[in-house]
């Protein structure tokens, strides 16, 4: 970040509108699309907003040494979303429920923090070699 001096910017939000409809890949259906905004030099939060097939999706990315607890940023947001549309009339009807998605950060077996997901081991075919 050349000309920013170090400590100057510590948050960076975005938002970029995405499809109403649902996209597909390979026949099967996006379910969701979360966000992620990179961090640089001392940047300590990143929050990404985007829409996908009706949905509002928040993805917060923090350096953990910077910002600390990271799970209470999406317990804020879940409260203050709650605020915004109760102040702007929504009926709790009109909305579908609000799940902050916090998922527990484990480390995986190379030392980098996973979301809890296995992978599947990849499919190959190879073709028999003749003998």
């Amino acid at each position: 970040m050349n000309g920013v001096p170090q400590g100057a910017v510590n948050l960076v939000c975005t938002n970029v509108p995405g499809p109403l409809i649902p996209l597909y890949s390979v026949g099967h259906r996006m379910l969701a699309h979360y966000p992620m905004v990179p961090l640089a030099a001392d940047l300590g939060l990143g929050a990404g907003i985007t829409s996908y097939d009706k949905a509002l999706y928040v993805g917060i990315m923090s350096d953990p040494e910077i910002v600390g607890d990271v799970d209470r940023i999406g317990q804020f947001i879940d409260v203050e979303f709650r605020a915004l549309r109760e102040a702007a009339g929504v009926a709790v009807s009109d909305v579908t429920d609000i799940d902050i998605g916090l998922r527990a950060q484990t480390a995986g077996a190379n030392g980098h923090a996973t979301n809890g997901a296995t992978p599947e081991p990849a499919r190959t075919t190879r073709a028999s070699a003749p003998s």
